[in-house]
């Protein structure tokens, strides 16, 4: 479950819970069907009910001195509540990750979302 704030407007505007199944296939390998309910809460005071099943691949690996390397990509089919036009999109997670003593650890990420179809409800963009 994810909470997430908008720190604009002050205000909870949005709940994600996730689950699924995730099967280990090897060290280095992993693969997953997931789904999520999101609740986005709107400052006109309606909230949108969005529903994503979603499948999953996840790679680690050690590449030379660099470890703690992974990719995770996703594809989501997104079904917003009430509105005709589903989307689908991909995600690709870049994660790197380096334990720098006991306390402290250093992690970069980056994902980018690309949105398969083209939909009003999702402004009609490419990345995200």
């Amino acid at each position: 479950a994810q909470l997430r704030h908008d720190v604009t407007n002050q205000t909870m505007n949005q709940t994600l819970n996730r689950f699924g199944v995730l099967r280990t296939l090897s060290p280095k390998h992993e693969a997953g069907l997931l789904f999520a309910y999101v609740q986005t809460n709107q400052l006109s005071g309606t909230s949108l009910r969005e529903y994503r099943p979603t499948a999953q691949y996840v790679f680690k690996s050690v590449l030379g001195s660099i470890k703690d390397f992974s990719a995770r990509a996703r594809i989501e089919y997104r079904m917003l509540e009430d509105v005709s036009a589903d989307s689908v999109r991909t995600r690709l997670l870049l994660r790197y990750g380096r334990k720098l003593s006991d306390a402290t650890d250093f992690v970069f990420w980056e994902e980018p979302f690309v949105n398969v179809t083209r939909e009003d409800w999702t402004g009609r963009r490419a990345f995200e």
